[in-house]
């Protein structure tokens, strides 16, 4: 029979009579080297750490796959409590609810009625410069907060952030880059700072937070200085062209390396190119 939440006094004196744990055992448990737990019944458990700590854990299964979660510190919570609790999760899996699931969903949608997640504001930033801002834009940024950002503070309290929560962003961003091999990574950890005071920014002008944890850190990462490509000599350049005529791909591909030879534009200017920026009728050679 399934057990309803709220129950009496006497009920829980006779329902819980036989049960190994109570105050007075719970207090005589002591720490160990490693941490251990002690079964009372239903899933419920109390795990005592190295420390001294003690805490209430309800173990159970949903879907075949085991699963625990933290009730709270004894003696903050009670084993009345506790075993209350316990009561409400067995419950919410009689009706195929997950107890983890459901204890986050309830977090998450405090937090939204309060401040939002950082992931919320972002999207809502996000959303309020659609018509301001180029497609590029947003899918630059979009990359970014999906690659690096997310993962690690996507989920927290905006109100909740602070300068080492990013820090720890940009590490993993420059580490992400090094790894990949395109580079050390610091151009686009300075980019991800960027966006995430543009974010933070938002919050502040929409009252969810009054200080940018995104500005102690302005001076972190140092910019890698500058090499500039130096120019193709002349044999370079007729080496380059006679591979270019033996080249196997498009037409547009060799012609727009071509122009890139000869006048050092960057790729997304060639890319962008229209035929009235070329003078043909006036091409030497």
């Amino acid at each position: 029979m399934q057990l309803p939440i709220f129950v009496s006094k006497h009920f829980l004196k006779y329902r819980y009579s036989h049960h190994m744990l109570n105050d007075l055992k719970i207090k005589s448990l002591k720490p160990r080297e490693e941490l251990y737990r002690v079964a009372d019944h239903s899933g419920l458990c109390i795990e005592i750490r190295p420390s001294g700590s003690k805490f209430w854990r309800y173990r159970y299964r949903f879907l075949t796959k085991a699963k625990m979660l933290t009730i709270g510190q004894y003696p903050e919570i009670t084993l009345a409590y506790a075993r209350l609790k316990t009561m409400e999760y067995r419950e919410q899996l009689a009706k195929g609810v997950d107890p983890i699931s459901h204890q986050k969903k309830e977090r998450l949608e405090a937090i939204k009625a309060n401040n939002g997640t950082f992931l919320l504001v972002a999207n809502e930033f996000m959303n309020s410069r659609k018509t301001q801002q180029s497609k590029e834009w947003e899918q630059r940024r979009s990359s970014y907060f999906e690659k690096d950002v997310y993962p690690l503070i996507g989920n927290k309290p905006i109100h909740e952030i602070d300068s080492i929560d990013i820090k720890n962003v940009l590490d993993s961003t420059m580490a992400r880059i090094k790894k990949s091999g395109r580079g050390t990574g610091e151009v686009k950890g300075i980019f991800v700072r960027q966006i995430i005071g543009e974010v933070m920014e938002y919050a502040i002008i929409t009252k969810r937070i009054s200080i940018d944890p995104t500005y102690i850190l302005r001076s972190y990462i140092k910019q890698p200085e500058v090499t500039h490509a130096r120019p193709l000599t002349e044999s370079e350049k007729r080496e380059l062209m006679s591979k270019l005529n033996t080249y196997g791909g498009s037409t547009s591909t060799r012609n727009a390396i071509k122009v890139a030879t000869y006048t050092w534009l960057r790729s997304i200017e060639i890319r962008r190119g229209k035929n009235l920026h070329f003078d043909v009728e006036h091409i030497e050679g």
